[in-house]
């Protein structure tokens, strides 16, 4: 007598990860410097310019082909306040804006006048980035 294969239950199944178009992409999936990658796509972002100005004042500080800030480079609130012009709540709501959007990332601190930050590249646009 032979019996029927057990039906398959979700445990049964291969799990796979969502897609998260926040999710950053990693540096081995660039094909190109990271800069220059994020700074373009950053102009073409449909973001309000205050935000854009605020990325792209970030994107300065990064390193070319990694993008990573360092410490002692970090701008912090009153770095970026200083080097796009506008006033420092307009500033605050732009990094909210970048942060909730996935263009960067913010270490532990909470207030932006202490914490680091790190440019991201959201995994949603990589694709068409490195297309162009």
């Amino acid at each position: 007598m032979t019996t029927a294969p057990a039906r398959p239950t979700p445990n049964n199944m291969p799990s796979k990860p969502a897609f998260d178009p926040l999710r950053p992409a990693r540096r081995d999936e660039l094909t190109q410097p990271f800069r220059p990658l994020y700074e373009r796509a950053m102009t073409q972002s449909g973001l309000h310019p205050h935000t854009r100005l605020v990325g792209l004042a970030l994107a300065t500080y990064a390193d070319w082909d990694t993008g990573n800030i360092p410490a002692a480079s970090q701008p912090r609130l009153a770095g970026l306040t200083n080097a796009s012009g506008l006033h420092q709540p307009q500033v605050v709501v732009a990094l909210n804006t970048l942060r909730s959007r996935g263009w960067i990332k913010q270490d532990g601190a909470v207030k932006w006048e202490r914490s680091n930050v790190q440019l991201v590249i959201p995994r949603a646009l990589l694709k068409r980035l490195q297309g162009q």
